[in-house]
């Protein structure tokens, strides 16, 4: 459907109105929070982390093009929030990353 609104203009504005926006502006008011919590990392913009946290889901989609498959969208996802957020102290000093290859 993000596709298709490319070419189509109503759908393109109901799909922006009812479905873009809104998360949007949750995005928004989410990373807000957290960025007043102190769970951002120094220097992080929201707009730009929003960019990154989202982008694998939807660009494939405006181009009409599958997800990525659930191995490689965990990597890519692991990867931006890895950039984005700083380690939550509660959830490392309970169990430690590891690294899948080196166990």
């Amino acid at each position: 459907m993000l596709g298709a609104a490319r070419g189509d203009v109503v759908l393109a504005q109901a799909l922006g109105e009812r479905w873009l926006t809104p998360r949007r502006l949750w995005g928004m008011a989410r990373m807000t929070r957290a960025a007043a919590e102190g769970q951002l990392r120094a220097g992080v913009r929201i707009p730009a982390a929003l960019a990154l946290l989202y982008g694998p889901l939807y660009t494939p989609l405006l181009f009409g093009q599958p997800v990525s498959e659930p191995e490689a969208l965990h990597d890519t996802l692991t990867l931006a929030i890895t950039a984005v957020f700083l380690p939550d102290p509660k959830l490392s000093a309970e169990k430690p990353v590891q690294d899948p290859e080196n166990g």
